[in-house]
């Protein structure tokens, strides 16, 4: 719905009256005199977000019609003869999506991303000359009005399904389970979280020695710069909330393993046209990887340098973004993920997992 009013109205009786075109869109305004004229849209439909004016609530033009006639620099609209033309307000139904930098994505439930037009779901860097690729299980992907890629390339679906399966049941190699199996069976010294940190408000410390910690229960870990050349490995028994920014130098790795959920809270972002890291690392949920909302449009866009695994204990999950960039949803992602290479080259040997290929060859 569109309202008008007057800075200074006349005596008279006669006031503003607004007539809109349903079919086209377009409005009318009658009977305005010389002066400040507030022009606002109140009436936003659900789903719907503004992208111009935003600069109040409710979004409002203040225009001078008549004599000396002023649009006030709102984009598009044009003074003659004392009216003004085209004084438009733009609105969108883009929605959240999110998008993966030199590095695949696989969601065996199938893909389902909405891009605004003329974006793709991965994209490269300098560190990448060409894109990974979407691999979407047994259902077919969807990319609203984007694509996968430059190069298009889609593994499984409908046609063709093609599903992760690591050989073990309720386990994936990052799974809290079985990193905590192998680290018994191997011997490795683990330290308990709660020695270095209360873990229901958890700081570490600047000079954290390298290892394994572990928490049995949940964790609310604040923001932390890792120090160089070391290695981490964070086993929990629950949930993890993250309340605050994580980077990691390029000489370090950190895994974060959780039996539950990993929450990342509403204040870990940044703004909707910043690429700038957010979180580093490898984060593996047992459960569901959760990206908690401001309830205030716009949301902060989270960016990931690493990896986001969601469902590691197959016993259930997914990845949740709850997060909404509102009228910035038509051009910036959501939720994006920028593959760190140095993670893979620098991890444990422990962690890493040996395969062995073997081809029979006739004598």
């Amino acid at each position: 719905m569109i309202t008008v009013s007057e800075k200074y109205p006349p005596v008279s009786s006669v006031k503003p009256t607004v007539s809109i075109d349903q079919q086209t869109g377009t409005y009318t305004i009658s009977n305005v005199i010389s002066g400040d004229v507030y022009v606002s849209y109140t009436s936003l439909p659900t789903k719907y977000y503004m992208t111009t004016p935003l600069n109040s609530i409710p979004p409002t033009y203040v225009v001078h019609p008549g004599t000396p006639c002023s649009t006030n620099g709102a984009p598009g609209a044009s003074c003659s003869n004392g009216n003004i033309t085209n004084l438009n307000f733009g609105i969108i139904n883009n929605v959240p999506w999110m998008q993966s930098v030199c590095g695949d994505i696989r969601n065996d439930s199938g893909f389902n991303n909405q891009e605004p037009a003329g974006q793709s779901a991965i994209i490269t860097n300098g560190s990448c000359t060409t894109p990974g690729d979407i691999f979407t299980g047994s259902v077919d992907a969807q990319f609203g009005n984007g694509n996968a890629s430059s190069t298009k390339q889609v593994v499984g679906g409908s046609q063709y399904p093609e599903t992760y399966y690591t050989g073990e049941q309720n386990k994936t190699y990052t799974s809290y389970s079985a990193l905590s199996a192998k680290a018994q069976s191997a011997g490795i010294m683990q330290t308990s979280l709660s020695t270095v940190c209360t873990i229901a408000n958890c700081t570490l410390p600047g000079k954290l020695p390298h290892g394994i910690y572990t928490a049995n229960g949940n964790v609310i870990l604040n923001s932390y710069n890792f120090p160089v050349n070391q290695n981490y490995i964070f086993l929990i028994n629950g949930n993890l909330t993250i309340n605050g920014n994580i980077n990691i130098p390029t000489s370090s790795t950190a895994i974060f393993a959780t039996s539950g959920n990993i929450i990342v809270l509403s204040n870990v972002g940044s703004n909707a046209n910043s690429p700038a890291p957010d979180l580093e690392g490898i984060f593996s949920a047992g459960k569901s990887f959760i990206i908690n909302s401001s309830n205030i449009c716009p949301d902060l866009r989270l960016n990931v340098q690493g990896e986001i695994i969601a469902n590691a204990g197959q016993t259930g999950g997914t990845l949740v973004n709850n997060r909404n960039l509102c009228q910035f949803n038509a051009i910036d992602p959501t939720l994006q993920i920028t593959k760190r290479l140095d993670f893979l080259f620098n991890l444990p040997e422990f962690v890493r997992v040996q395969q062995t290929i073997s081809q029979e060859v006739a004598p």
